[in-house]
């Protein structure tokens, strides 16, 4: 869809698209999180795709909704990560 081809639609319609187009991606987010949450489970080892924790390796203590709680092999610090950034090693 061209911007010559939005500009034609009225306010209302371009709201329904808006609306369809946020209920996509509402979609497709929470299936991507199911699938990542399928694929973890408790006492795995994994690395977190983010700067701070980068070369660190934790092991999985608890799966929430969202989030999965992570604690640092060899030491006593626990974060709380999105399972998007967790890769399974």
């Amino acid at each position: 869809m061209t911007y010559q081809e939005l500009n034609k639609m009225s306010v209302s319609e371009l709201r329904s698209l808006n609306r369809m187009v946020v209920d996509m991606i509402k979609t497709k987010n929470r299936t991507n999180a199911v699938m990542a949450k399928d694929s973890l489970s408790v006492g795995m080892r994994v690395q977190v795709n983010h700067p701070k924790l980068k070369g660190q390796w934790f092991e999985i203590q608890k799966i929430n909704r969202t989030k999965a709680v992570l604690k640092e092999e060899g030491g006593w610090t626990s974060y709380s990560v999105p399972m998007n950034i967790i890769e399974v090693q």
